[in-house]
């Protein structure tokens, strides 16, 4: 076979293939490059978290200086003269002292469906410490996974094979390759080793996904 019948074929070929693949574009014009989309329910848990703080010694942020001619002792002493219907002694008064500077400790626990925290607070006249403990339960969240599929744009196909005839007493070999257009459709061209040229176009006619 001559040069210019293998350019003739693929040629013919060539405008074949461009052919029809426009008439098969204008028939799938509504076509959208989407294949396929899947969603499924996702649950994902969140563990349990816990953590603690202590705090010894916090910093003071406003410190109150009380004097003998300051206005707000002159109203502790009347509010506690009130308290203790008698009028405040040396004696009374450190007992008040004495009392406001032991040691006393506050607990407090807080809890809603999420959390639960601990807070324990001491106190000695002044702010000893605190304490700060808490655990997240573990969560579960829900949720749903889109999957898109997309059409590829094309793909290139390679392979050989192998002819038999009981015409031509003679086995041949083919070497062919092929391309895929997003429709599915395959252009092939083919070379034998009895010099012979072959040219197909295939449909796709059906595709389940």
């Amino acid at each position: 076979m001559n040069k210019e019948r293998i350019v003739y074929f693929l040629i013919i070929g060539l405008l074949l293939f461009f052919f029809l693949g426009r008439k098969n574009k204008k028939n799938h014009s509504k076509d959208t490059n989407i294949i396929s989309v899947d969603s499924s329910l996702v649950v994902k848990i969140i563990p349990e978290k816990s953590n603690s703080f202590k705090i010894e010694k916090p910093r003071e942020v406003n410190k109150v200086v009380y004097k003998d001619n300051n206005e707000q002792y002159v109203r502790l002493i009347r509010e506690l003269e009130i308290r203790n219907n008698q009028k405040a002694d040396s004696l009374m008064i450190l007992r008040e002292l004495l009392k406001a500077i032991q040691l006393r400790e506050y607990k407090e626990i807080v809890k809603d469906s999420f959390l639960s925290a601990k807070i324990n607070v001491k106190t000695k006249g002044t702010l000893e410490s605190i304490d700060f403990s808490y655990k997240v339960f573990p969560q579960e969240t829900k949720y749903y996974e889109k999957v898109i599929k997309i059409k590829p744009r094309y793909s290139i196909l390679g392979g050989a094979s192998i002819i038999t005839s009981d015409i031509i007493n003679k086995t041949s070999i083919e070497l062919n390759t092929g391309f895929q257009t997003k429709t599915g459709n395959i252009l092939e061209l083919g070379i034998n080793s009895n010099k012979g040229i072959r040219i197909g176009y295939k449909w796709n006619l059906f595709t389940k996904y």
